[in-house]
């Protein structure tokens, strides 16, 4: 099993791994659908798709990364990829820990900390949060 994971976007033309932080790994999963009374007293239940979400905290070098790892603009590269209809596209895959492909969408707010000395240049590291969601596109 990695302490990375992999994003590639939707042309491959950016494929970049980045370190995750156990402690910030939050897989999980969320039945979309709403629910509500109905003038009866009945439940109306419209039901959705399962959406698998993942969080992850990433610690991530502002530049000079490892061979292959991405840079924090590499981040913001995917996570400002915003429409569907561009090439590359907002659609992103990522390869969690156990190698397995998932479609996603960057989602939610991108916000790095600085964990180093240094908050810009060669030395400089940051824990960025990202939030992907699987997309139910086909």
């Amino acid at each position: 099993m990695a302490d990375y994971i992999t994003l590639i976007n939707s042309d491959s033309s950016l494929s970049k791994k980045f370190n995750v932080l156990h402690s910030g790994y939050a897989p999980g999963r969320e039945k979309v659908g709403a629910r509500r009374l109905s003038v009866t007293g009945k439940v109306d239940n419209q039901v959705g798709p399962v959406l698998r979400r993942w969080r992850y905290v990433l610690l991530v070098h502002e530049s000079s990364p490892p061979a292959g790892y991405g840079t924090l603009a590499n981040l913001k590269t995917f996570f400002n990829l915003n429409d569907p209809w561009e090439t590359p596209s907002n659609e992103i895959t990522l390869v969690d820990f156990d190698d397995a492909n998932y479609l996603v969408y960057m989602t939610g707010i991108l916000a790095e900390r600085p964990i180093s000395f240094a908050i810009s240049g060669e030395c400089a590291q940051f824990e960025v949060e990202i939030n992907l969601e699987e997309t139910t596109a086909t």
